[in-house]
Protein backbone atom coordinates (compact mmCIF):
# COMPACT_ATOMS: atom_id res chain seq x y z
CA UNK A 1 0.00 0.00 0.00
CA UNK A 2 2.81 2.44 0.91
CA UNK A 3 4.50 1.63 -2.39
CA UNK A 4 1.30 2.43 -4.27
CA UNK A 5 0.90 5.82 -2.56
CA UNK A 6 4.59 6.67 -3.09
CA UNK A 7 4.26 5.74 -6.75
CA UNK A 8 1.30 8.03 -7.22
CA UNK A 9 3.26 10.96 -5.75
CA UNK A 10 6.22 10.24 -7.98
CA UNK A 11 4.02 9.99 -11.06
CA UNK A 12 2.44 13.33 -10.25
CA UNK A 13 5.81 14.88 -9.43
CA UNK A 14 6.40 18.32 -8.05
CA UNK A 15 5.91 21.69 -9.61
CA UNK A 16 7.57 24.98 -8.77
CA UNK A 17 5.39 28.01 -8.35
CA UNK A 18 6.60 31.58 -8.18
CA UNK A 19 4.91 34.01 -5.83
CA UNK A 20 5.26 37.79 -5.89
CA UNK A 21 5.57 39.88 -2.74
CA UNK A 22 6.24 43.48 -1.76
CA UNK A 23 7.91 44.88 1.31
CA UNK A 24 7.78 48.56 2.25
CA UNK A 25 10.14 50.39 4.59
CA UNK A 26 10.12 53.96 5.87
CA UNK A 27 13.47 55.47 6.83
CA UNK A 28 13.61 58.79 8.66
CA UNK A 29 16.80 60.78 8.22
CA UNK A 30 17.26 63.29 11.05
CA UNK A 31 19.47 66.36 10.97
CA UNK A 32 19.93 68.60 14.02
CA UNK A 33 20.70 72.14 12.92
CA UNK A 34 21.96 74.75 15.40
CA UNK A 35 23.29 77.53 13.20
CA UNK A 36 22.92 81.21 12.57
CA UNK A 37 22.52 81.60 8.83
CA UNK A 38 23.38 79.01 6.22
CA UNK A 39 24.09 75.40 7.21
CA UNK A 40 25.12 72.05 5.79
CA UNK A 41 24.44 68.71 7.51
CA UNK A 42 24.89 65.06 6.45
CA UNK A 43 23.24 61.74 7.22
CA UNK A 44 24.68 58.35 6.22
CA UNK A 45 22.28 55.52 5.37
CA UNK A 46 24.02 52.12 5.52
CA UNK A 47 23.08 49.15 3.35
CA UNK A 48 23.47 46.69 6.24
CA UNK A 49 20.99 48.51 8.50
CA UNK A 50 18.58 49.14 5.64
CA UNK A 51 18.58 45.47 4.64
CA UNK A 52 18.23 44.31 8.26
CA UNK A 53 15.08 46.43 8.62
CA UNK A 54 13.77 45.31 5.22
CA UNK A 55 14.21 41.67 6.35
CA UNK A 56 13.72 39.94 2.98
CA UNK A 57 13.95 36.13 2.73
CA UNK A 58 17.41 34.84 1.72
CA UNK A 59 16.04 33.31 -1.49
CA UNK A 60 14.13 36.45 -2.58
CA UNK A 61 14.61 37.38 -6.24
CA UNK A 62 14.40 41.18 -6.49
CA UNK A 63 12.18 42.43 -9.32
CA UNK A 64 12.16 46.14 -8.49
CA UNK A 65 12.97 48.86 -5.98
CA UNK A 66 10.66 51.87 -5.94
CA UNK A 67 10.76 55.18 -4.09
CA UNK A 68 7.17 55.74 -3.07
CA UNK A 69 7.62 59.09 -1.33
CA UNK A 70 9.93 61.70 0.11
CA UNK A 71 8.42 63.71 2.98
CA UNK A 72 9.90 66.44 5.13
CA UNK A 73 9.24 68.18 8.44
CA UNK A 74 11.12 70.58 10.71
CA UNK A 75 10.58 70.67 14.45
CA UNK A 76 11.54 73.69 16.51
CA UNK A 77 14.11 73.44 19.30
CA UNK A 78 14.77 75.97 22.07
CA UNK A 79 16.15 79.27 20.81
CA UNK A 80 15.00 78.90 17.22
CA UNK A 81 14.26 82.20 15.45
CA UNK A 82 13.41 80.92 11.95
CA UNK A 83 9.80 80.44 10.89
CA UNK A 84 10.94 78.33 7.92
CA UNK A 85 14.05 76.82 6.38
CA UNK A 86 14.88 76.73 2.69
CA UNK A 87 16.48 73.37 1.81
CA UNK A 88 18.56 72.02 -1.03
CA UNK A 89 19.26 68.28 -0.82
CA UNK A 90 21.87 65.99 -2.35
CA UNK A 91 22.52 62.24 -2.17
CA UNK A 92 25.03 59.65 -3.30
CA UNK A 93 28.72 59.55 -4.07
CA UNK A 94 28.36 62.21 -6.77
CA UNK A 95 26.07 64.34 -4.57
CA UNK A 96 23.17 64.23 -6.99
CA UNK A 97 20.77 67.12 -6.44
CA UNK A 98 17.25 65.82 -5.72
CA UNK A 99 15.44 68.92 -4.41
CA UNK A 100 16.30 72.61 -4.57
CA UNK A 101 15.08 75.61 -2.58
CA UNK A 102 12.27 73.77 -0.82
CA UNK A 103 10.74 75.93 1.92
CA UNK A 104 9.73 73.98 5.03
CA UNK A 105 7.93 75.55 8.03
CA UNK A 106 9.59 75.08 11.42
CA UNK A 107 6.82 73.88 13.73
CA UNK A 108 6.45 73.18 17.45
CA UNK A 109 4.87 69.83 16.66
CA UNK A 110 6.00 68.73 13.26
CA UNK A 111 3.97 66.87 10.69
CA UNK A 112 5.40 65.44 7.51
CA UNK A 113 4.53 67.06 4.20
CA UNK A 114 5.38 65.68 0.76
CA UNK A 115 8.57 67.07 -0.74
CA UNK A 116 7.54 68.99 -3.83
CA UNK A 117 9.75 69.81 -6.78
CA UNK A 118 11.77 66.60 -6.67
CA UNK A 119 14.33 66.39 -9.48
CA UNK A 120 13.90 63.26 -11.57
CA UNK A 121 17.59 62.58 -12.26
CA UNK A 122 18.55 62.81 -8.58
CA UNK A 123 15.67 60.62 -7.40
CA UNK A 124 16.48 58.07 -10.12
CA UNK A 125 20.10 57.87 -8.95
CA UNK A 126 18.97 57.39 -5.33
CA UNK A 127 16.64 54.59 -6.49
CA UNK A 128 19.54 52.89 -8.31
CA UNK A 129 21.72 53.13 -5.18
CA UNK A 130 18.89 51.67 -3.07
CA UNK A 131 18.49 48.84 -5.57
CA UNK A 132 22.23 48.20 -5.17
CA UNK A 133 21.67 48.09 -1.38
CA UNK A 134 19.03 45.40 -1.72
CA UNK A 135 20.61 43.30 -4.47
CA UNK A 136 24.29 43.30 -3.45
CA UNK A 137 24.86 45.78 -0.56
CA UNK A 138 26.76 47.93 -3.05
CA UNK A 139 27.18 50.80 -2.47
CA UNK A 140 27.72 50.07 1.25
CA UNK A 141 26.30 53.51 2.18
CA UNK A 142 24.53 56.55 0.75
CA UNK A 143 25.32 60.03 2.06
CA UNK A 144 22.37 62.43 2.16
CA UNK A 145 23.37 66.08 2.56
CA UNK A 146 21.10 69.04 3.18
CA UNK A 147 22.06 72.66 3.03
CA UNK A 148 20.02 75.78 3.51
CA UNK A 149 19.23 78.90 5.44
CA UNK A 150 16.36 80.46 7.32
CA UNK A 151 13.42 81.73 5.29
CA UNK A 152 11.89 84.06 4.34
CA UNK A 153 14.67 86.12 5.98
CA UNK A 154 18.14 84.61 5.62
CA UNK A 155 20.65 84.67 8.48
CA UNK A 156 18.35 83.96 11.44
CA UNK A 157 19.24 81.42 14.13
CA UNK A 158 17.99 77.98 13.17
CA UNK A 159 17.71 75.50 16.02
CA UNK A 160 15.66 72.68 14.59
CA UNK A 161 15.53 68.99 13.85
CA UNK A 162 14.89 68.43 10.16
CA UNK A 163 13.28 65.09 9.35
CA UNK A 164 13.28 63.59 5.87
CA UNK A 165 11.20 60.45 5.49
CA UNK A 166 11.96 58.11 2.62
CA UNK A 167 9.39 55.42 1.75
CA UNK A 168 10.77 52.56 -0.33
CA UNK A 169 8.96 49.50 -1.69
CA UNK A 170 10.80 46.39 -2.85
CA UNK A 171 9.09 43.90 -5.15
CA UNK A 172 10.43 40.36 -5.04
CA UNK A 173 9.60 36.82 -6.06
CA UNK A 174 10.01 33.60 -4.17
CA UNK A 175 9.70 30.06 -5.52
CA UNK A 176 8.03 27.19 -3.67
CA UNK A 177 7.62 23.54 -4.63
CA UNK A 178 4.27 21.79 -4.43
CA UNK A 179 2.98 18.38 -5.34
CA UNK A 180 1.75 18.57 -8.88
CA UNK A 181 -2.01 18.72 -9.18
CA UNK A 182 -3.93 16.67 -11.66
CA UNK A 183 -3.98 13.29 -9.97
Amino acid sequence: MITLVSGLFLLGGCETRTFQYVSTIEKTLEYIVDQEGSFSESYILYASGFNDELDLPDDAMIVGVYIEAFSVAASQLEGNEASSVRLTCYAGEDEDLFVENLEVPVELEFSFMPMSGLLTAGVSNIRQDLEGFVVSSDPPAIAFRIEGDSAPEAGQRIHSTIHIELTVTVGYEQESEFLASGL
